[in-house]
């Protein structure tokens, strides 16, 4: 029988993004991360389409948020990406700021700490429903030296 997950696109609010996390192609889980500092959040991916609705581009920093908590992102656009889904590896090193936004891009921030069951008690991972837009703090960054727009 199918049990209707928790979050889903199906029951998401018109500006919720289902967020998938995968494994990053460079490291092993959190093994040899590099830090913000050296290399700028982890990447999200998006829909361009999705990326132009919420004033997003390639390069970008953005925050990702749910009731959870929130995280930065350094927004990757990728035509090949389902609208409404973004994908975010995992295995970046918790590091938040003093007002709790994780600065590293550690997705596990978003999502809900629960076991697919009783029995199998493994972490109910990919159902996950979030929001993203540009990071407001390098707007007003970019706005006073001259670049906002």
């Amino acid at each position: 029988a199918w049990f209707e997950p928790s979050e889903w696109l199906g029951n998401a609010a018109s500006d919720e993004l289902h967020l998938l996390t995968n494994q990053p192609p460079q490291q092993l889980h959190s093994q040899l991360f590099q830090t913000r500092t050296e290399t700028g959040p982890t990447e999200v991916a998006i829909n361009p389409k999705d990326a132009m609705i919420r004033g997003l581009h390639t390069g970008q920093i953005a925050r990702l948020w749910n009731h959870r908590g929130a995280c930065l992102g350094t927004v990757r656009l990728d035509p090949g990406l389902l609208i409404g889904v973004l994908v975010m590896p995992t295995g970046a090193w918790f590091a938040p700021d003093q007002q709790g936004l994780e600065q590293n891009g550690n997705p596990n921030v978003l999502t809900a700490d629960r076991q697919t069951s009783a029995l199998g008690q493994a972490c109910a991972a990919q159902s996950t429903l979030v929001r993203i837009g540009p990071y407001e703090k390098d707007l007003k960054k970019e706005e006073h030296h001259g670049h906002g727009n």
